[in-house]
Formats: C-alpha cells, sequence, structure tokens
C-alpha cells in the first residue's frame, strides 16, 4: 500500500458559507473534484490527473487514490465543481506556504501567485 504525502483525509474541511438566498429544493447533483498527483525531486507538486466525482463518494475517491503507486503520491478532493478552481486551491492549501511550485499536467492551469 502505498503512503501518500497528502491523504485526502489530510484535507482542511471548507469553511462553513453563509448564504444569502435559500438552497433550492429538489435534488442536487454536486460534484467535487479530485486531484491527484505527486512531490516531483525538485518539490514540486505536479497535478497528473483530475476526476469529477460525486461528493461523499468515499468509494470512488478510494478506488482512483488506490491506483496511485509513488511513494511521494499525492491526492486530495476539493468541493469546486472545476478543474481550474481545484488547481488554485492545491497551490494556495499545499504549495505556496513551502514556496514550492505547482504544475498541472492535465490542462497547463498556472495558479495564481500573488
Amino acid at each position: 500500500m502505498v503512503t501518500l504525502t497528502h491523504h485526502f483525509d489530510a484535507c482542511p474541511a471548507p469553511a462553513a458559507l453563509t448564504r444569502a438566498v435559500p438552497e433550492p429544493k429538489g435534488p442536487q447533483h454536486l460534484m467535487s473534484t479530485l486531484l491527484l498527483g505527486h512531490w516531483d525531486d525538485r518539490g514540486r507538486l505536479v497535478v497528473t490527473s483530475s476526476h469529477q466525482v460525486s461528493d461523499g463518494d468515499q468509494a470512488a475517491i478510494d478506488a482512483l487514490v488506490g491506483d496511485q503507486t509513488k511513494s511521494t503520491a499525492w491526492a486530495c478532493d476539493f468541493d469546486v465543481d472545476s478543474h481550474r478552481d481545484a488547481v488554485q486551491r492545491a497551490y494556495e492549501e499545499y504549495a505556496r506556504d513551502d514556496n514550492a511550485d505547482l504544475v498541472d499536467e492535465v490542462q497547463g492551469f498556472e495558479p495564481v501567485t500573488d
């Protein structure tokens, strides 16, 4: 079994948001974005794949994370619908404070670094 540098269980919970508009009634199809990657030998967080998963679908997350084989593997799910937003959050929450770069090999998105 691979030990992940940052496993999805270690991801911080999103802060509670106050909504001025009531939640719509009826079924909603809420998604999260799961990013998979690794820390490379230059200290960069490299995102190698991105998956949309239903919120709370731990079985799907476990199956995708279970395929990671590198000892420097990293995975985190973000409560956002887009790959771009997930990569930005990954940079802000994991790379920026360590002065590390983030490389997005999936879509080539470069996070805002200011």
